[in-house]
This record gives structure tokens, sequence and C-alpha cells, in this order.
């Protein structure tokens, strides 16, 4: 897990997960596995459309941390119409 974070680390750009992926042998869907774990003890592994970066700024994590906000909220919503959906059958 760690080794994720040093590749991210030394990279002065954005790295694609499939680039991280092949670097340590491991899959794609682990890759995003990995870095939610170091998110979640506080490592501060910021993404865009063009891969994982280390936040160097105040305004980089905001960023980061509002795409969340919203996947979150959009996932929300889309529990709350299965649950209508779930009533009516």
């Amino acid at each position: 897990m760690y080794e994720l974070y040093e590749i991210l680390r030394e990279s002065q750009f954005p790295v694609k997960s499939t680039q991280i992926s092949e670097a340590l042998g491991i899959a794609t869907p682990t890759v995003r596995e990995l870095v939610n774990e170091l998110r979640c003890e506080g490592y501060p592994i910021c993404s865009c459309h063009k891969g994982y970066y280390i936040a160097t700024s105040y305004d980089d994590l905001k960023r980061t941390i509002a795409s969340m906000e919203h996947r979150v909220a959009a996932m929300t919503d889309a529990i709350s119409g299965m649950k209508s959906a779930l009533e009516e059958l």
C-alpha cells in the first residue's frame, strides 16, 4: 500500500491507475481500494481525469473532497430511487 504512495510522491504529474497497477503488479480495482485505504489513514491523495496525485495545496484537497461529496450525493439519490422501486414490488 505504501509503495503506491511512494509512486505518487515521486511523480511530478498525476499517475493513472493503470500505470500504478502495472508498476505494482496488481489489478486496477485493487489500486482504487488501496487509494481509499490510504485516504482513510489521512494521506492527501487527490484525483482528476489525469490520475492520482498528492495534494500540494488546500485547493487540491478541497476539489477532491467536493468531487467525492458529489459522488456520494448521486449515490444517495440512486439508493433512494431503488428503495422506491423496492416498495413497488
